[in-house]
């Protein structure tokens, strides 16, 4: 008997650790995330600074489309870097999320007793990856990332026909590469969170309460 309560004992202190150290974890993962988005937007703000202070120097002017079409080119590449990584640390955000629901799970059947005192739900299917409409994708700073590089891109092909393609009109390929890039940016995140939610091993779904 004794042996038995030392065991629940020492299992309970190690789910508790495991506990913690997964919240901080997410914790951590979400000040990582904001601080690479927060870089990301302060080189944008530099780059487009420095692009308006150049704007109408007569001593610049044959280099400023050249200017333009380098600085949305890094802006662009920067951008669809950083979503990417963004898209990884939230995937990783859910899991720690979910595995931590899955040791509240732990706590409840061993103790119904503390299941209306818990404030969130002890399963391991929540937070979902995606609802009816891709979750993810619209919170945090993922929307400012894919505006962004929606309109680096378009930039980009604008200064570029500009520079090699004088006879097509810039604002043409603007327009029509704007709603690509939209769409295969939105078409890469959902895809992957419903990857991810396809390989997701779900133990405890909240239907089962």
């Amino acid at each position: 008997m004794e042996e038995s309560v030392n065991t629940a004992l020492l299992s309970t202190e190690f789910l508790l650790t495991e506990f913690n150290a997964l919240q901080d974890r997410a914790i951590s993962l979400e000040e990582i995330k904001a601080n690479r988005l927060n870089f990301f937007l302060l080189v944008v703000g530099v780059v487009v600074a420095g692009l308006s202070s150049l704007y109408g120097k007569s001593s610049f002017s044959s280099l400023y489309m050249t200017s333009v079409f380098v600085s949305a080119f890094v802006i662009f590449l920067l951008g669809i870097l950083t979503l990417k990584n963004s898209v990884d640390y939230s995937i990783a955000i859910v899991s720690f999320y979910r595995k931590a629901g899955r040791i509240r799970r732990w706590f409840v059947e061993n103790d119904p007793g503390i299941d209306k005192y818990v404030a969130f739900e002890p399963t391991d299917d929540r937070p979902k990856m995606k609802l009816s409409a891709t979750f993810l994708a619209w919170r945090g700073g993922e929307p400012v990332l894919v505006v962004i590089n929606m309109v680096s891109a378009s930039v980009l092909v604008g200064a570029g026909l500009s520079l090699f393609c004088r006879d097509v009109n810039p604002w043409m390929g603007m327009t029509l590469v704007a709603p690509i890039v939209w769409f295969l940016q939105n078409f890469y995140i959902s895809r992957r969170l419903e990857k991810q939610e396809s390989l997701g091993k779900i133990f405890f779904p909240s239907s089962n309460r």
